[in-house]
């Protein structure tokens, strides 16, 4: 089981299905969320500079408003933070995401919504 998962999407109703998927597969103690990149990475920041524990994982959509995914991950570049474990979860199947996804050595890995336990199964395999 892992301690923190962080989801981070624009979608309300997706963030609350999610959330919801991942407490009944009952793969983390915590969940977190937020609407948009800047909101989360201003979190990691303070979270790191407490000493507090970042997330085992973090699902980011790549679309979203004021900071989007390749934001946040240009953004999260320039900071010190000890390797984090990031997946792209991301309604875009256009294969330019997927080839720029590929330039972010610290992604994880590419994965198209819904967000299903088949995929959550496998992702606590996979990161385990």
């Amino acid at each position: 089981m892992l301690q923190n998962i962080c989801i981070i999407d624009d979608n309300p109703i997706f963030l609350l299905t999610a959330t919801k998927m991942i407490q009944l597969q009952n793969c983390a103690k915590s969940i977190c969320s937020f609407k948009n990149g800047e909101i989360a990475l201003g979190h990691l920041k303070n979270e790191y500079k407490a000493g507090a524990d970042l997330p085992d994982l973090i699902l980011l959509d790549i679309n979203m408003p004021v900071m989007d995914g390749w934001q946040f991950l240009d953004a999260l570049r320039s900071l010190n933070f000890p390797n984090l474990t990031i997946y792209l979860l991301t309604s875009s199947v256009d294969p330019a995401d997927i080839t720029r996804a590929k330039t972010y050595k610290m992604l994880s890995g590419y994965l198209t919504k819904p967000l299903t336990p088949e995929v959550i199964d496998s992702l606590m395999i996979e990161i385990s």
